[in-house]
This record gives structure tokens, C-alpha cells and sequence, in this order.
């Protein structure tokens, strides 16, 4: 689950989100989110224990916005 919100803390709702996911053993694997009920979604189906490296690639209106973050299984 991915939460965008603007500045002033108004949800946005029409970006175009991809998360870029290295897994722990070393696959990378490219998965769209889609938007609704007041978040972006994805469902990461083959998972195994160990760190998970992400970034999050969003469009918004033209421009890019982009995060990373870790977490283990």
C-alpha cells in the first residue's frame, strides 16, 4: 500500500505509481499500483524471507516523484 497526499494533505488520486522491487535473492521485478479506496495497491505474489529494496516511481501532473525504502520478511 502506497499513501500520496499534496501539500495539503489532500490525497492525489491520478498518479501513475510503479514500485521497482529487488528481492533477497537478487530478482528484480516491476509492479503497478493501481488507486482506490484512498491508497495505491499492489500484490507482490511470490515472496520469500530476507530484505527487500523498493523504490516507488510516481507521476503526478508531469512531474516525478520518487522514494526509497527497505523492509524484511
Amino acid at each position: 500500500d502506497l499513501y500520496i497526499t499534496d501539500p495539503k494533505e489532500k490525497v492525489v488520486t491520478q498518479a501513475m505509481v510503479k514500485l521497482q522491487i529487488s528481492t533477497p535473492d537478487g530478482q528484480k521485478i516491476a509492479l503497478p499500483l493501481k488507486y482506490g479506496d484512498g491508497h495505491y495497491t499492489g500484490v507482490l505474489t511470490k515472496v520469500a524471507k530476507g530484505e527487500y529494496k523498493v523504490v516507488a516511481l510516481s507521476t503526478i501532473s508531469g512531474k516525478k516523484l520518487n522514494s526509497r525504502f527497505t523492509f524484511k520478511l
